[in-house]
């Protein structure tokens, strides 16, 4: 079993002696129209988070359960073999053939092959800005 974290990177790349690796995911969302809009989580060995929101949490956080910014219920650091799919298996992709060929590459692109489950660390969160006129903001810590 691999035991490396996101977070163990840290010393590799810290000064620069190394790159500094960023991985990214999507999740496809219906939008308002009804078509398929990404929203892209990047993972850097310092912080994961959605640029689209603005909202990141430090590496070693990433797994907890957060609620308006605060972390809730510290959970360990989610392994990396995890996020990369390495853990006791080899990564697989289900395609399946359909005519015409358009629509495999609109199934290929819109399918997710890997299902898991991570603490939404934006659970709480208002995403507008008048958020802190909305009677449910707190800003105490």
């Amino acid at each position: 079993k691999q035991t490396g974290t996101l977070s163990d990177q840290k010393m590799a790349v810290i000064e620069g002696q190394n790159p500094l690796p960023i991985y990214t995911a999507v999740n496809m969302k219906k939008g308002a129209t009804g078509g398929l809009v990404p929203e892209w989580c990047e993972f850097t060995p310092f912080e994961v988070g959605f640029s689209k929101y603005g909202a990141f949490v430090p590496a070693e956080s990433f797994g907890s359960e957060f609620y308006l910014g605060h972390v809730v219920k510290k959970l360990p650091e989610t392994r990396l073999s995890f996020l990369l799919e390495t853990d006791n298996k080899s990564p697989t992709l289900d395609t399946v053939r359909i005519s015409p060929e358009a629509s495999v590459l609109n199934s290929f692109l819109n399918h997710c092959p890997i299902v898991s489950s991570v603490y939404n660390f934006l659970k709480g969160f208002f995403l507008h800005d008048l958020y802190r006129k909305c009677p449910g903001f707190s800003s105490t810590n």
